[in-house]
C-alpha cells in the first residue's frame, strides 16, 4: 500500500480526496453508499466534505479492491 502524504488540514473536498487516494468521483460516490465506514459532511453549500480518517479508509479500500485484488 503506499503511503499517502495527506496535508494537515481538518476536512477536505471532494476533489481533493479523488486526488490524494486516485479514485474517480463517481466512485467515491458509491463507495459511500456501499461502505458506511465512510462518513462524509456537508457544507452549507451542500459540498461534500472528508475529514483525514475518510481520506485513511478510502485509501485502504482502493487498496484492497485495486491493488489485493479482493471483492
Amino acid at each position: 500500500m503506499r503511503e499517502l502524504d495527506i496535508p494537515m488540514k481538518s476536512v477536505f473536498k471532494m476533489d481533493e480526496v479523488c486526488t490524494l487516494t486516485d479514485v474517480k468521483p463517481y466512485v467515491l460516490r458509491f463507495w459511500e453508499s456501499e461502505f458506511p465506514e465512510i462518513k462524509s459532511l456537508s457544507s452549507s453549500s451542500g459540498q461534500r466534505l472528508y475529514e483525514r480518517s475518510d481520506i485513511k479508509v478510502i485509501a485502504f479500500i482502493r487498496n484492497a479492491l485495486f491493488e489485493d485484488k479482493l471483492t
